[in-house]
């Protein structure tokens, strides 16, 4: 599981702040609570944790009152609490070509945009504990478009656009514009 393996530690006081190597999981350790100690209370969990720059939304109270419930109860120290989780970005996924406008039986003008490879599922972004944004990389599977003549291309191979006036074609991921309009 992403997030699992813990690398940079901040301790706070008697409570250790653990975030994952990838940023996207942080654990923190509850002292267990004896008689002859302050209580920790939740809002000192949570201070600990902001203190060690992870972002207010991130933050799991649920977790968190929960370790401090078993650690007052068990009077035992809680360890590894999962206090915080990031979000992973997701790459897109499902590729299709959709036309630009209505191309059968139309014309195309010189410089339109007449297809684009669009995803069924589009890539979303994730954030780490820390708050900072993380994007996804680009699908390896991402098929690219093909042009024959007639046509320009993106650097990607993710959009077409005509060269010529004329009638545009789709055939799977091939685009082609023929000259004039045919009927």
């Amino acid at each position: 599981m992403a997030g699992e393996e813990q690398k940079v530690t901040k301790s706070v006081s008697a409570l250790a702040v653990s975030i994952s190597e990838d940023q996207l999981s942080c654990t923190i350790n509850i002292p267990a609570t004896l008689p002859n100690q302050p209580r920790i209370l939740l809002g000192n969990l949570i201070k600990a944790l902001l203190d060690a720059g992870i972002e207010r939304g991130r933050i799991d109270d649920d977790a968190l009152a929960n370790g401090l419930r078993r650690a007052r109860e068990t009077k035992t120290a809680q360890t590894e609490i999962c206090a915080a989780r990031g979000i992973e970005p997701t790459p897109a996924s499902g590729w299709r070509v959709e036309p630009v406008g209505r191309l059968a039986g139309h014309c195309v003008m010189p410089g339109a945009r007449i297809a684009e490879l669009v995803a069924d599922e589009p890539a979303s972004n994730g954030v780490t504990v820390t708050g900072e944004m993380l994007t996804p990389a680009p699908d390896p599977e991402q098929p690219r478009l093909t042009a024959p003549a007639n046509v320009v291309l993106s650097p990607q191979g993710d959009y077409a656009v005509a060269q010529i006036y004329g009638e545009a074609e789709l055939d799977g991921l091939e685009i082609r514009v023929t000259p004039g309009l045919g009927f």
